[in-house]
């Protein structure tokens, strides 16, 4: 699998547990901690996809409103976003089909494996070289 992803999460475990399967997988991981950070991650060098915690510490830039910043700059409108945060089962589904958000996840109901697998998915459907075959059976150990 081929691709460069920009993961923003501010829990630094679950970041680098995600970020350690995405790498496995062939993906250049682009990590940061805060909102704030990513958009200046975005101005270095655009990713293929963006993976975004939504919920950010108190007084820092939030996940929502990063995504927001990120659909009104046009070279950024259609890089794909997959939201993976622990507010996945609380989110408007409207809104996030007005801002172009490709998969909203739960951080509790999605496996490491399924992950790699959706974002290889949505890259492949970029364009890239993306793509990862489905396995059959995953354990609960796989489940993050």
């Amino acid at each position: 699998m081929r691709g460069h992803v920009l993961y923003v999460e501010d829990d630094d475990p679950i970041r680098y547990l995600y970020a350690d399967a995405l790498r496995k997988a062939g993906l250049i991981v682009q990590e940061q901690k805060f909102a704030a950070d990513a958009l200046d991650a975005m101005t270095r060098s655009r990713p293929d996809l963006i993976l975004l915690d939504l919920g950010m510490p108190a007084g820092l830039m939030s996940g929502i409103e990063l995504l927001v910043r990120l659909r009104t700059v046009p070279e950024w409108a259609r890089v794909p976003v997959v939201v993976l945060s622990a507010l996945g089962d609380l989110v408007n589904p409207d809104i996030m089909g007005r801002l172009n958000v490709s998969n909203v996840l739960s951080k509790t109901d999605i496996r490491r494996d399924d992950l790699v697998r959706l974002i290889g998915d949505i890259l492949q459907r970029q364009g890239g070289e993306s793509g990862t075959p489905s396995s059959p059976g995953r354990s609960d150990s796989e489940r993050c």
